[in-house]
């Protein structure tokens, strides 16, 4: 029996890891790893505006929930705006998070906001997707205190 190439053996294993790139960039988090709850004195259109504008700022994609206007989701924060970016939120990132929140109103003057962070790390590139506590800029608390002081509320 005749052994295998060199060529081979390395042909075989880059397929192999190429076959479990996917498998470390499957999302992991269910559960927010940051939230904040706040009335805001302010009519939930302007805080849906100011949060929009806040969120797209920091590099999030933001969109409505189709049966739920009231519900904003994003796609993962865009850390650098290349095409490389792809690759920072699957095998070669260290972290990603995406937001999700809530603007219902609680009379004509008054809006309830439920921010919740997913937030998830790794240390390296055959890691898997760990939930973590975002970084203080990208936390729930930094982004009502940004969308209070777009509203001129502080």
């Amino acid at each position: 029996m005749k052994p295998a190439s060199p060529s081979c053996v390395i042909s075989l294993c880059c397929l192999f890891l190429l076959a479990c790139l996917p498998a470390c960039t499957i999302l992991s988090t269910t559960q927010p790893t940051d939230s904040i709850d706040a009335v805001i004195p302010s009519p939930p259109q302007q805080v849906q505006e100011a949060l929009v504008q806040i969120l797209t700022a920091d590099g999030y994609q933001v969109h409505s929930q189709v049966d739920d206007s009231n519900t904003l989701t994003t796609g993962f924060r865009n850390e650098i705006s290349t095409w490389w970016n792809r690759l920072l939120l699957g095998p070669f990132g260290v972290t990603r998070s995406r937001v999700e929140a809530t603007i219902t109103s609680t009379d004509d003057t008054q809006s309830r906001l439920r921010i919740h962070i997913f937030n998830e790390q790794k240390s390296g590139l055959f890691e898997t997707w760990d939930a973590q506590p975002p970084a203080l800029a990208q936390s729930a608390a930094t982004y009502l205190r940004h969308v209070r002081q777009s509203l001129n509320l502080l």
